[in-house]
Protein backbone atom coordinates (compact mmCIF):
# COMPACT_ATOMS: atom_id res chain seq x y z
CA UNK A 1 0.00 0.00 0.00
CA UNK A 2 1.62 3.46 -0.53
CA UNK A 3 2.31 5.54 1.90
CA UNK A 4 2.45 2.46 4.40
CA UNK A 5 5.75 2.33 6.69
CA UNK A 6 7.40 -0.76 5.52
CA UNK A 7 9.46 -2.77 8.27
CA UNK A 8 13.26 -3.06 7.33
CA UNK A 9 14.05 -6.67 6.83
CA UNK A 10 16.27 -6.50 10.28
CA UNK A 11 13.04 -5.33 11.98
CA UNK A 12 11.14 -7.86 10.82
CA UNK A 13 9.69 -10.92 13.10
CA UNK A 14 11.52 -14.40 12.13
CA UNK A 15 10.32 -17.76 13.86
CA UNK A 16 14.01 -18.78 14.89
CA UNK A 17 14.30 -21.93 17.04
CA UNK A 18 16.48 -22.39 20.17
CA UNK A 19 19.82 -23.54 19.27
CA UNK A 20 20.95 -26.73 20.97
CA UNK A 21 22.94 -25.18 23.21
CA UNK A 22 20.47 -22.43 24.18
CA UNK A 23 17.90 -25.02 24.91
CA UNK A 24 20.19 -27.29 27.28
CA UNK A 25 21.11 -24.41 29.44
CA UNK A 26 17.76 -23.40 30.06
CA UNK A 27 16.86 -27.02 30.99
CA UNK A 28 19.71 -27.17 33.38
CA UNK A 29 18.76 -23.86 35.08
CA UNK A 30 14.74 -25.25 35.39
CA UNK A 31 16.37 -28.19 37.12
CA UNK A 32 18.36 -26.25 39.49
CA UNK A 33 15.87 -24.56 40.66
CA UNK A 34 13.15 -27.49 41.27
CA UNK A 35 16.31 -29.25 43.36
CA UNK A 36 16.66 -25.65 45.60
CA UNK A 37 12.56 -25.69 46.16
CA UNK A 38 12.99 -29.19 46.88
CA UNK A 39 16.20 -29.36 49.33
CA UNK A 40 14.97 -25.92 51.39
CA UNK A 41 13.37 -27.30 54.54
CA UNK A 42 9.85 -25.39 55.50
CA UNK A 43 9.57 -23.38 58.50
CA UNK A 44 6.96 -25.03 61.20
CA UNK A 45 6.53 -27.98 59.18
CA UNK A 46 5.96 -30.14 62.43
CA UNK A 47 3.76 -27.36 63.83
CA UNK A 48 5.69 -26.10 66.63
CA UNK A 49 5.33 -22.19 65.67
CA UNK A 50 6.17 -21.76 69.60
CA UNK A 51 9.77 -23.32 69.65
CA UNK A 52 10.76 -21.54 66.16
CA UNK A 53 9.87 -18.22 67.47
CA UNK A 54 11.91 -19.00 70.52
CA UNK A 55 15.07 -19.88 68.48
CA UNK A 56 14.65 -17.26 66.40
CA UNK A 57 14.44 -14.52 69.40
CA UNK A 58 17.37 -16.71 70.67
CA UNK A 59 19.61 -16.01 67.66
CA UNK A 60 19.03 -12.35 67.57
CA UNK A 61 19.61 -12.09 71.33
CA UNK A 62 16.26 -10.79 72.16
CA UNK A 63 14.90 -11.60 75.56
CA UNK A 64 11.60 -13.03 75.17
CA UNK A 65 10.23 -11.28 78.46
CA UNK A 66 11.37 -7.93 77.68
CA UNK A 67 9.03 -7.34 74.67
CA UNK A 68 5.38 -7.38 74.47
CA UNK A 69 3.51 -10.85 73.40
CA UNK A 70 2.56 -9.57 70.09
CA UNK A 71 5.52 -8.12 68.43
CA UNK A 72 5.50 -8.07 64.86
CA UNK A 73 9.20 -8.09 62.61
CA UNK A 74 8.99 -4.12 62.28
CA UNK A 75 9.04 -4.02 65.66
CA UNK A 76 11.74 -6.21 66.41
CA UNK A 77 13.86 -4.25 63.76
CA UNK A 78 13.66 -1.53 65.69
CA UNK A 79 14.49 -3.09 68.67
CA UNK A 80 17.55 -4.11 66.99
CA UNK A 81 17.82 -0.93 65.41
CA UNK A 82 18.05 1.34 68.84
CA UNK A 83 20.45 -1.89 70.04
CA UNK A 84 22.93 -0.71 67.67
CA UNK A 85 22.56 3.02 67.99
CA UNK A 86 23.29 2.27 71.69
CA UNK A 87 26.13 0.46 71.04
CA UNK A 88 27.57 2.78 68.38
CA UNK A 89 27.20 5.60 71.34
CA UNK A 90 29.12 3.70 73.77
CA UNK A 91 32.19 3.52 71.54
CA UNK A 92 35.07 5.14 73.51
CA UNK A 93 36.25 7.63 70.65
CA UNK A 94 34.29 7.46 67.39
CA UNK A 95 30.54 8.17 69.04
CA UNK A 96 31.30 11.61 70.48
CA UNK A 97 28.29 13.02 68.65
CA UNK A 98 26.45 10.41 67.88
CA UNK A 99 24.07 10.84 70.62
CA UNK A 100 22.82 13.85 69.08
CA UNK A 101 20.91 11.87 66.37
CA UNK A 102 18.04 10.88 68.93
CA UNK A 103 18.18 14.46 70.69
CA UNK A 104 16.54 16.33 67.63
CA UNK A 105 15.53 13.69 64.74
CA UNK A 106 13.59 16.73 62.64
CA UNK A 107 16.68 18.65 62.33
CA UNK A 108 19.05 15.51 62.18
CA UNK A 109 17.00 13.70 59.52
CA UNK A 110 19.80 14.26 56.72
CA UNK A 111 20.70 11.22 57.84
CA UNK A 112 18.26 9.33 55.90
CA UNK A 113 16.95 11.89 53.39
CA UNK A 114 20.38 12.98 52.43
CA UNK A 115 18.39 16.52 51.22
CA UNK A 116 20.20 19.22 49.61
CA UNK A 117 23.70 17.22 50.24
CA UNK A 118 25.86 16.12 47.94
CA UNK A 119 27.65 12.50 48.17
CA UNK A 120 30.92 14.10 49.63
CA UNK A 121 28.87 16.67 52.14
CA UNK A 122 26.85 13.68 53.22
CA UNK A 123 30.22 11.91 53.71
CA UNK A 124 32.06 14.28 55.70
CA UNK A 125 29.26 15.17 57.52
CA UNK A 126 28.74 11.71 58.90
CA UNK A 127 32.57 12.09 59.72
CA UNK A 128 32.58 14.96 61.25
CA UNK A 129 29.52 14.03 63.74
CA UNK A 130 30.70 10.74 64.74
CA UNK A 131 34.50 12.35 65.35
CA UNK A 132 36.22 10.40 62.16
CA UNK A 133 37.90 13.82 60.63
CA UNK A 134 41.36 14.12 59.19
CA UNK A 135 42.55 15.42 62.50
CA UNK A 136 45.51 14.74 64.08
CA UNK A 137 44.46 13.40 67.37
CA UNK A 138 42.23 10.64 66.02
CA UNK A 139 44.08 7.70 66.53
CA UNK A 140 46.10 6.52 63.34
CA UNK A 141 45.96 10.21 61.48
CA UNK A 142 49.36 11.22 62.76
CA UNK A 143 52.42 8.94 64.44
CA UNK A 144 54.16 12.19 64.93
CA UNK A 145 52.64 14.59 66.97
CA UNK A 146 48.69 15.84 67.79
CA UNK A 147 49.27 19.68 67.68
CA UNK A 148 47.92 21.62 64.98
CA UNK A 149 49.73 22.07 61.41
CA UNK A 150 48.69 25.82 61.14
CA UNK A 151 52.08 27.46 61.74
CA UNK A 152 52.81 29.38 65.43
CA UNK A 153 49.59 27.32 66.95
CA UNK A 154 50.91 24.80 69.45
CA UNK A 155 47.39 23.33 70.38
CA UNK A 156 45.80 19.82 69.70
CA UNK A 157 44.64 19.29 66.81
CA UNK A 158 40.94 18.26 67.49
CA UNK A 159 38.19 18.97 64.65
CA UNK A 160 36.87 21.41 67.71
CA UNK A 161 39.81 23.22 67.87
CA UNK A 162 39.39 23.33 63.88
CA UNK A 163 35.95 24.83 64.09
CA UNK A 164 35.93 27.28 66.81
CA UNK A 165 39.65 28.74 67.32
CA UNK A 166 42.14 27.76 64.48
CA UNK A 167 43.47 30.74 62.75
CA UNK A 168 43.14 29.05 59.30
CA UNK A 169 39.43 28.41 59.46
CA UNK A 170 38.63 32.03 61.46
CA UNK A 171 37.47 34.09 57.99
CA UNK A 172 35.16 31.09 57.20
CA UNK A 173 33.71 30.81 61.05
CA UNK A 174 32.76 34.23 60.81
CA UNK A 175 31.18 33.79 56.82
CA UNK A 176 29.01 31.34 58.60
CA UNK A 177 27.46 33.16 61.39
CA UNK A 178 27.07 36.16 59.47
CA UNK A 179 25.15 34.29 56.58
CA UNK A 180 23.13 32.23 60.05
CA UNK A 181 22.38 35.84 60.87
CA UNK A 182 21.14 37.57 57.97
CA UNK A 183 19.11 34.52 57.22
CA UNK A 184 17.11 34.52 60.64
CA UNK A 185 17.03 38.39 60.00
CA UNK A 186 15.44 38.16 56.21
CA UNK A 187 12.90 36.00 57.95
CA UNK A 188 11.83 38.06 60.67
CA UNK A 189 11.56 40.97 58.38
CA UNK A 190 9.40 38.99 55.82
CA UNK A 191 7.32 38.67 58.92
CA UNK A 192 6.75 42.57 59.55
CA UNK A 193 9.21 43.08 61.82
CA UNK A 194 11.60 45.78 62.20
CA UNK A 195 15.05 44.33 62.49
CA UNK A 196 18.70 46.05 63.50
CA UNK A 197 21.59 43.90 63.33
CA UNK A 198 25.02 43.95 65.03
CA UNK A 199 23.51 46.07 67.55
CA UNK A 200 26.49 47.47 70.37
CA UNK A 201 24.92 47.26 73.96
CA UNK A 202 26.22 48.34 77.62
CA UNK A 203 25.09 46.64 80.16
CA UNK A 204 24.52 47.84 83.99
CA UNK A 205 28.28 46.06 85.32
CA UNK A 206 29.88 48.96 82.19
CA UNK A 207 30.41 45.46 79.98
CA UNK A 208 30.23 45.99 76.41
CA UNK A 209 27.99 43.41 74.40
CA UNK A 210 27.07 43.07 71.12
CA UNK A 211 23.39 41.55 70.07
CA UNK A 212 23.01 40.22 66.79
CA UNK A 213 19.74 40.93 66.07
CA UNK A 214 17.69 43.38 67.98
CA UNK A 215 14.00 42.88 66.41
CA UNK A 216 10.26 45.35 66.93
CA UNK A 217 7.20 44.92 66.51
CA UNK A 218 5.63 48.04 66.46
CA UNK A 219 1.68 47.32 66.13
CA UNK A 220 2.50 44.18 68.94
CA UNK A 221 4.38 46.42 71.19
CA UNK A 222 6.86 43.02 71.26
CA UNK A 223 10.42 43.14 71.21
CA UNK A 224 13.39 40.43 70.78
CA UNK A 225 17.03 40.09 71.27
CA UNK A 226 18.86 37.50 69.51
CA UNK A 227 22.10 35.90 69.16
CA UNK A 228 22.80 32.90 66.89
CA UNK A 229 25.49 30.82 68.24
CA UNK A 230 26.10 27.28 66.18
CA UNK A 231 28.44 25.69 69.16
CA UNK A 232 30.26 22.18 68.04
CA UNK A 233 28.33 19.72 70.11
CA UNK A 234 30.11 16.87 72.04
CA UNK A 235 27.32 15.56 73.81
CA UNK A 236 23.69 15.50 75.18
CA UNK A 237 23.97 19.02 77.96
CA UNK A 238 25.93 20.72 75.02
CA UNK A 239 22.74 22.66 73.85
CA UNK A 240 21.66 22.93 77.65
CA UNK A 241 24.89 24.35 78.81
CA UNK A 242 25.22 26.78 76.01
CA UNK A 243 21.37 27.92 77.25
CA UNK A 244 22.12 28.93 80.45
CA UNK A 245 25.46 30.68 79.53
CA UNK A 246 23.67 32.76 77.24
CA UNK A 247 20.64 33.45 79.74
CA UNK A 248 23.44 34.77 82.38
CA UNK A 249 24.61 36.21 79.94
CA UNK A 250 22.10 38.65 78.49
CA UNK A 251 19.36 38.39 81.28
CA UNK A 252 21.51 41.66 82.71
CA UNK A 253 19.76 44.66 81.94
CA UNK A 254 21.64 46.29 79.01
CA UNK A 255 21.02 50.00 76.89
CA UNK A 256 21.32 50.22 73.57
CA UNK A 257 23.46 53.04 71.97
Amino acid sequence: MIGQLQRPPSARRTNTKPKEGQTDQRTKRKDKLEELETNIPPVGCDGNLHLEQQLSLRRLNINKSSIAPNTNGPQLREILRNRSFESWCKLPHNSKGVILYSECPKANSWMSSKANLSISEYINAIKMSSNLSAVRSVPGRSFNTIRCRHPCCNETETLGHVLRFSRKTELRRKNRQHKARTGIADVLKRRGWEVYEEIHCVSSLDSNRRADIVAIHRTQSKGLVLDPTIRFERGMPCWHNTLMRRRNLFMSPASLT
